[in-house]
């Protein structure tokens, strides 16, 4: 009787054995969807594998080339490292997919004033606030864009947008440093 048991044991270790073995290789085969393509290409990204990342974007992007969302965070990526070419580039492929990506916008202008390139960067930090007029990091860019040009009049209507969305205290502390500064110079006139 305890021979039975032990061919009926090893009988269902073995199915279960190559349901397993068939179970991975059923899910190897099977397209992941974008976005489970992108939540492995963003940890990717943030454990540091940047060409692995890459190439689950690219899978992203053969299996759904107007995906969303797929080229901003490499743009970030190589963006935080410095590498402003590759940054811009990424940027620019999301704003093609996605003429609505605030995120895209603002972080080209953030490149191009970077490059002291004012005239673009204030164009797409212009074009961030119309599409998302409450993104509080594009109205403090301009406002230090306009204050560093000595655009007095640009740069304090800035501030008054960003005093509409945010409070003083909760400001970034080189835009308190400008809101002292105004009302110094306001005091004296």
């Amino acid at each position: 009787m305890c021979m039975k048991f032990l061919k009926t044991e090893w009988v269902v270790f073995g199915l279960l054995t190559t349901a397993i073995v068939a179970l991975f290789f059923v899910l190897d085969i099977l397209p992941q969807s974008p976005q489970a393509l992108k939540d492995l290409a963003i940890s990717y990204l943030v454990n540091g594998d940047l060409e692995k990342a890459k190439a689950e974007f690219a899978k992203i992007t053969e299996l759904s080339p107007n995906e969303k969302g797929v080229h901003l965070p490499l743009g970030l990526y190589y963006l935080d490292r410095g590498q402003y070419d590759e940054a811009k580039l990424e940027l620019e492929k999301e704003i093609e997919t996605d003429p609505n990506q605030f995120v895209a916008y603002h972080n080209l202008g953030r490149i191009y004033a970077r490059r002291n390139n004012y005239k673009e960067a204030e164009k797409y930090f212009l074009k961030t606030v119309e599409i998302n007029p409450d993104y509080i990091l594009a109205h403090q860019d301009l406002v230090v864009l306009y204050f560093s040009q000595n655009k007095h009049p640009q740069a304090i209507a800035q501030l008054k947008e960003l005093l509409r969305i945010q409070k003083p205290e909760a400001m970034h502390p080189q835009i308190i440093k400008i809101l002292e500064t105004y009302a110094k110079e306001a005091a004296l006139q």
